[in-house]
């Protein structure tokens, strides 16, 4: 393997050789496709499934609790559990909305921040 800009190789170090502070990662990670995409009927997700976080549940389980995206740009946390077959993630099982917005300033509306260009609203936000 010929060394890159930055002079690595590549090549993973032995674990009994990996060094504190080094870029040594003990696995490889493979890209599987994709796990979850929007529900064509479901309006939580008409504008996308985004930005999953993970985590293993008490049951042993594997979640992901995506970003759905409503018409509007209304976003939800969404649950859904991961189903892996020989270690391989292959799907997930929706399993509902854990956070949405309750109250209307939690909503996109236009306001003096906001911008709509045909049916889409664009939001200006600033933090201090």
């Amino acid at each position: 393997m010929s060394p890159s800009s930055d002079g690595r190789t590549g090549q993973k170090e032995p674990a009994d050789t990996a060094q504190p502070g080094t870029d040594f990662v003990p696995y490889a990670l493979t890209r599987a496709g994709t796990l979850m995409r929007p529900e064509p009927a479901n309006p939580d997700e008409a504008e996308g499934v985004l930005n999953p976080g993970s985590g293993w549940g008490p049951d042993g389980q594997l979640y992901l609790l995506p970003r759905l995206v409503a018409a509007g740009n209304v976003s939800r946390v969404g649950l859904a559990q991961v189903d892996i077959t020989d270690g391989t993630p292959v799907g997930v099982r929706r399993r509902g909305v854990v956070l949405s917005p309750d109250a209307a300033w939690e909503k996109v509306a236009p306001t003096p921040a906001s911008r709509t260009r045909g049916s889409r609203t664009y939001r200006v936000l600033a933090g201090f």
